[in-house]
């Protein structure tokens, strides 16, 4: 199964996300929807059910509290060529970074293996730019909501996904929660 460990969001926050998502009009992009708007932690891809034992392990071994986090902006990634673009995490990045740095050290420690990101960088993907034709209009459409606070909440928990790939988009089912 295809995996992975988020931070959900509330609805109040993917409501202010989507009213952005939606409103880009440009073609030649794939719009996340609104119910799989999340925070991805790790990205774990495929594993089978001794690997997942060894990331629910991983995951019981992090030490943190609840905090709030604010989705702040919208941004992108390459400055060269726009491929996604995401809502950024400003208050309360910091603690991320820390629970993904747990989460790098403890997932090794259990038998996974993952190497990490070069840096990881909170974040909420807003939608994936197939056709570089309309980078245009969703950079304008980016720098119109540039400065746009979306909302703050606490984050309790997170969460272990699976990921199953439909012709419809990304399902995700909840395997396991970690209340911080």
């Amino acid at each position: 199964m295809r995996a992975f460990i988020a931070v959900d969001l509330p609805e109040n926050i993917k409501d202010n996300l989507w009213k952005v998502v939606s409103g880009i009009t440009a073609g030649g992009v794939t719009r996340v929807k609104k119910e799989a708007m999340h925070i991805t932690l790790v990205f774990l891809g495929s594993l089978n059910d001794d690997e997942v034992a060894g990331v629910k392990a991983a995951m019981d071994s992090i030490r943190s509290s609840e905090f709030e986090v604010g989705i702040d902006g919208v941004s992108y990634f390459s400055p060269k060529q726009l491929r996604v673009v995401f809502a950024a995490v400003g208050q309360g990045a910091e603690k991320l970074i820390d629970i993904y740095k747990q989460l790098s050290a403890s997932l090794s420690s259990n038998g996974i293996d993952y190497s990490g990101e070069r840096e990881y960088r909170p974040h909420v993907t807003l939608l994936r730019v197939k056709d570089q034709r309309t980078a245009a209009t969703i950079r304008a459409a980016m720098y119109r909501n540039n400065d746009i606070k979306f909302g703050k909440f606490t984050v309790r928990s997170i969460a272990l996904k699976e990921s199953m790939l439909t012709g419809e988009g990304p399902r995700y089912r909840t395997l396991y929660v970690l209340k911080l």
